[in-house]
């Protein structure tokens, strides 16, 4: 099985601060320069394979890493699909649609985005991707994915409930490590590699 993994989020987009989830984006002019400045920190790793996301912000940050390994791409690793609320900011949905954003608030699990993904189908592949890595035999992985991908595969290697989700703010363009055992994993770093 997999010893460590590297769960990197792609760079920042043209829809930074909206909610992009099957949107497919281009990374923004800042998003190519986090991920370049990414790279000498990446390169420096013997990773025996990636796994990306097929998302063209994805594909994009894999290109610009350029770390000779063979890449995988999984459409597991997508983000959730956040229908109607595509391309719009919070403040937007609060103010259109209160009544979702309160029902996804008050049962974040049973959620369904209206015209979009529920989370209970978006868990589903997240744990099927992680099944999938636990049958691998590579002992470093990178993973270029999406931030709700990422805060879902912590959740579920720290052994916690998935509404515990957004405790976890993961960054653009920065990895967070884990270790993983057969009954779990250890956190070993959170948004590691940017910019400082």
């Amino acid at each position: 099985m997999v010893s460590e993994l590297f769960l990197l989020r792609h760079g920042k987009t043209t829809l930074a601060g909206k909610f992009a989830g099957s949107t497919d984006v281009d990374l923004s002019p800042a998003g190519i320069a986090q991920v370049q400045s990414l790279r000498p920190v990446l390169a420096r790793e013997r990773f025996e394979k990636i796994f990306c996301s097929p998302m063209h912000r994805c594909r994009q940050t894999a290109r610009l890493l350029d770390l000779d390994v063979e890449i995988l791409y999984a459409e597991d690793l997508r983000e959730i699909d956040f229908g109607l609320w595509e391309g719009k900011d919070f403040s937007e949905i609060e103010k259109n649609n209160p009544e979702s954003v309160r029902h996804w608030i008050e049962d974040p699990e049973g959620f369904c985005f209206p015209e979009g993904e529920c989370r209970s189908d978006f868990i589903l592949r997240v744990e099927r991707f992680k099944a999938m890595l636990q049958g691998s035999d590579n002992e470093k992985v990178l993973i270029i994915t999406h931030g709700g991908v990422i805060r879902h595969l912590i959740c579920s290697y720290l052994g916690l409930s998935f509404e515990k989700y957004l405790l976890f703010n993961i960054h653009e363009a920065e990895f967070s490590t884990l270790d993983c055992f057969a009954e779990g994993g250890v956190l070993t770093g959170l948004n590691k590699g940017g910019a400082q």
